[in-house]
């Protein structure tokens, strides 16, 4: 039968709506799981001098920086959270440093600053940085103050050096003297407060094993504003020393050699020189022998330190970034990174109070030998002990927050040649 009523269509359109409704009650309910939001970052923050005659060294350090920084992201950050950088202009002007700091103890999540101030030095930051409760790197600060300051417990271990102090120089000339027999030298040393501080720790190291200093058990200093140096220079050779230990810096170590050549001194004794003076030069200034033979055969000095065990996979990654080679400090900039990110993530903190107590765990034996960030990061834990060996040394802290450092022994022979042949360690 069929129904041609005029309310079938009408009757047609509500089963359908009928039918409608009903498929939807009987559909899946949408899914209530979402995407959680990404976790807040953490931040690091870096006090550099961009501006002013050491503005192309902050660039580079800053640009080590952000390498550092991005590594650590494409490695899923610090236990999940990425990080972003905070670059700070420290003008090397202290009143700016501490201005800086103080603003970035409002961050939220800051894991620390790396900092390489060396014309202001550190404590332009330290009271802020204990006040504040703040961790501090610095990647190039070798100020005998800040030494004195950490000794004495005034940083508070917010403050951890990454360049081993110069005085190191001192104590290491004083091992290689002793090494080599010498029972009593006499020490002429630049008259600056590093120059002191190189004289000091000479002594203490050198008397400590009964070694004796002439004249007077006192060093000799020279003026580096002035190129006359006959006093200080004729006292060093005219108590006879066994040896004369030159402590010069850089800028007048050939020019003390001249001194000496001068008054025709080189030669009669042997010379313990730091790293301000080459082989090179005593080789061209020292004198020889009617036979041609060198006159400072037995003299010694230091090499400059080697880069620490990670710095080959460092520099590979910074040329394949920016096509250029690191330069001096870089490395430091790169560990000072690294360890925030590494002591953040063993104590899964952003408390520089608790931070700090994590630093030497992750860089020290008996951990776990690293030299990448990545493998770093995926191995660290809170019950995870490291040892990353770091780029710029292999970041053996004393008690006091600064690293050691090993350097290798150079010896003049009579035919003027000269070669490596010992290596001596200072730890702090």
């Amino acid at each position: 039968m069929v129904f041609n009523s005029p309310l079938c269509p009408r009757l047609r359109t509500i089963a359908l709506a009928l039918s409608l409704s009903l498929s939807a009650c009987q559909a899946s309910p949408p899914s209530s799981t979402t995407t959680p939001p990404p976790k807040p970052p953490r931040t690091i923050a870096t006090l550099l001098p961009l501006t002013g005659p050491l503005a192309p060294q902050g660039a580079s350090m800053e640009a080590t920086a952000r390498l550092a920084v991005d590594r650590i992201n494409q490695c899923d950050g610090v236990r999940g959270r990425q990080l972003e950088l905070r670059v700070a202009d420290s003008r090397g002007e202290p009143s700016q440093i501490a201005a800086t700091m103080t603003e970035w103890a409002a961050i939220e999540g800051l894991l620390g600053v790396v900092e390489a101030n060396a014309r202001a030095g550190s404590q332009a930051t330290a009271a802020i940085a204990v006040q504040q409760q703040i961790l501090q790197l610095s990647a190039s600060t070798p100020s005998p103050q800040d030494t004195a300051a950490a000794r004495t417990g005034q940083f508070q271990d917010f403050w951890f050096r990454l360049v081993p102090r110069n005085a190191l120089q001192g104590s290491a000339l004083a091992q290689v003297a002793q090494k080599r027999g010498f029972k009593t030298v006499s020490l002429l040393a630049v008259q600056t407060d590093q120059g002191r501080e190189l004289a000091q720790a000479f002594i203490d190291t050198f008397t400590a094993q009964g070694g004796i200093l002439t004249p007077k058990g006192q060093p000799s200093f020279y003026d580096p504003d002035t190129l006359r140096w006959d006093a200080p220079v004729t006292e060093a050779f005219a108590s006879q020393p066994e040896a004369v230990v030159l402590l010069a810096d850089a800028n007048t170590g050939r020019s003390l050699l001249q001194a000496l050549a001068d008054q025709g001194l080189l030669g009669q004794v042997p010379l313990l020189v730091t790293d301000a003076v080459t082989a090179e030069d005593l080789l061209e200034l020292g004198a020889k022998t009617p036979q041609g033979q060198s006159r400072m055969a037995g003299s010694l000095g230091l090499v400059p330190p080697t880069p620490g065990p990670g710095f080959q996979q460092f520099a590979a990654l910074y040329r394949q970034a920016y096509d250029r080679e690191p330069q001096l400090d870089d490395a430091q900039v790169w560990d000072g990174v690294t360890l925030l990110a590494l002591a953040a993530q063993r104590r899964n903190s952003t408390l520089g109070g608790e931070i700090k107590t994590q630093v030497v765990p992750v860089a020290s034996p008996p951990g776990i030998e690293v030299l990448d960030i990545c493998q770093a990061i995926a191995l660290g834990g809170e019950d995870q002990e490291l040892d990353y060996q770091g780029a710029s040394s292999a970041l053996d802290f004393n008690g006091w927050g600064e690293v050691g450092q090993t350097y290798g022994v150079w010896q003049m022979t009579e035919s003027g040649a000269s070669g490596i042949v010992d290596t001596v360690t200072v730890p702090e």
